[in-house]
């Protein structure tokens, strides 16, 4: 995760998963030559599971892990723009701007180690709640430096008079 652009009027920050990507890949290239040395050593039970393995689920699990997910804060359009991609598709969900809130980060423990993905907070509009930035939550400082980046621009953004604070209507006034 990483922040692309940062200027007065635009932040976009982005997650490639390119690390896993080429993992998997590796996977598959590794598993097919192995699959076909064993093919060519006349070992025909073992060769065929290791290339359907090589050959279906590993890019099986590729077309569901690569996805870039890109979000765009843009004051002069107003917009809140997220656009995924996947290898088939290309999804882009956009906000209006002053409905955005703030930004935290969301962490989930197991024994293993804690691990974490940016959620923004919209209070207003029909898509009021909570949206993350990702489906899957990572280690490392990456979410926490997205959130950091997204808040301190949003506080500018205000304190310049860009962008107005965004209204609850759930919450009571005194």
């Amino acid at each position: 995760m990483k922040v692309i652009q940062n200027t007065p009027t635009r932040l976009v920050v982005q997650e490639r998963p390119w690390l896993v990507s080429l993992i998997v890949c590796l996977v598959i290239l590794a598993m097919t030559s192995e699959g076909i040395a064993l093919l060519y050593q006349g070992d025909f039970v073992v060769s065929f599971y290791i290339l359907l393995f090589a050959l279906v689920v590993a890019p099986l699990i590729l077309f569901l892990v690569a996805r870039r997910v890109q979000v765009i804060l843009d004051t002069v359009s107003n917009q809140m723009i997220i656009r995924r991609k996947t290898m088939t598709q290309i999804t882009s969900i956009t906000h209006d701007f002053n409905d955005l809130s703030h930004a935290y980060v969301e962490t989930q423990g197991d024994s293993v180690g804690d691990t974490h993905r940016p959620v923004f907070v919209l209070v207003g509009g029909i898509s009021a709640g909570e949206h993350h930035m990702t489906i899957y939550t990572q280690s490392g400082l990456g979410p926490e430096h997205i959130v950091t980046a997204v808040n301190d621009w949003l506080k500018d953004a205000r304190q310049e008079g860009r962008l107005s604070a965004p209204v609850d209507s759930n919450q009571p006034t005194a």
